[in-house]
């Protein structure tokens, strides 16, 4: 299958695919928001935090953009960014369930553990790969008349 001939329906999950990953970039900005306001009540303790979300935001962002523009090395760096924010989600939730004894809440299920996982499983089906593949040599990397 050419990088180029994909079905519209493959197509689309592309396009969900980046939006959902815009969601989560749109989340950690939230989260960077928060640590900002933190950091200015508590001077210092939180200001590690906002620094680590705020790059985690702009690099979540940052990948939506290159999904969009279907560059060749964004799937692969989206699943492994997606597989760090699921290790980080599993290690933040043990810590909540045996440190601090708190039910495992099911908004944070959804946004840091199923989330990203359905992004992977879908960034890694034949057809989206077939979507970010390197063109064959001698034609264009861009059909003609895509934009």
């Amino acid at each position: 299958m050419k990088r180029h001939d994909i079905s519209d329906s493959d197509s689309s999950l592309i396009e969900v695919v980046r939006i959902l990953v815009l969601l989560q970039g749109a989340i950690a900005l939230t989260s960077a928001l928060e640590a900002a306001i933190l950091g200015a009540a508590f001077a210092g303790p939180a200001t590690l935090s906002l620094v680590l979300t705020a790059g985690g935001a702009l690099l979540t962002l940052g990948m939506a953009a290159a999904l969009g523009r279907r560059a060749r090395w964004s799937r692969r760096l989206v699943i492994w960014l997606e597989i760090g924010w699921v290790l980080a989600a599993v290690v933040d939730l043990a810590l909540a369930v045996f440190l601090a004894r708190r039910p495992l809440e099911p908004v944070a299920i959804l946004s840091r553990l199923v989330l990203p996982l359905a992004i992977v499983y879908v960034l890694r089906r034949p057809a989206v790969r077939a979507a970010f593949a390197a063109p064959p040599a001698g034609e264009p990397a861009v059909p003609e008349g895509a934009t």
